[in-house]
């Protein structure tokens, strides 16, 4: 499969093997020839989760494989998912607000302003007080 603009990728597998570790590799071949290689062992019964960090302003070839413990081909593997992680960008860049202020507005439990002579349980400055 040929991918571009993502961030990483994650791999999640587990060996077919009742008895045997398996190895769940990917590689990611870059247009211009470059890879990125990364592989995790699993445990019959244990998931593996590969990550492997890309270069979002390329395009790759990936191939997911199982291998056996001694890197040998030929190892069965059920893949669970393979999720594509893309950075958010949202235009966000800085996020700050205004100080409390100390002598706010005074509200009961319903959210309605009062005077700040009311009794019973009252909320100023975003903190609760009983009068």
């Amino acid at each position: 499969m040929a991918i571009t603009g993502v961030d990483n990728i994650e791999v999640y597998g587990v060996t077919t093997s009742s008895s045997d570790s398996r190895y769940v590799s990917v590689v990611a071949t870059a247009a211009d020839g470059t890879t990125v290689e990364k592989d995790e062992i699993t445990a019959p019964g244990n998931t593996a989760v590969v990550k492997v960090l890309l270069d979002k302003s390329k395009i790759y070839t990936v191939e997911i494989t199982g291998v056996k413990e001694d890197k040998s081909a030929g190892a069965d593997v059920a893949l669970h998912g393979i999720w594509f992680n893309v950075g958010v960008t949202n235009g966000i860049s800085n996020i700050s607000a205004a100080a409390a202020k100390k002598n706010g507005k005074t509200y009961n439990l319903a959210g309605q302003e009062v005077s700040s002579s009311t009794k019973g349980l009252i909320i100023k400055n975003g903190k609760k007080y009983v009068k």
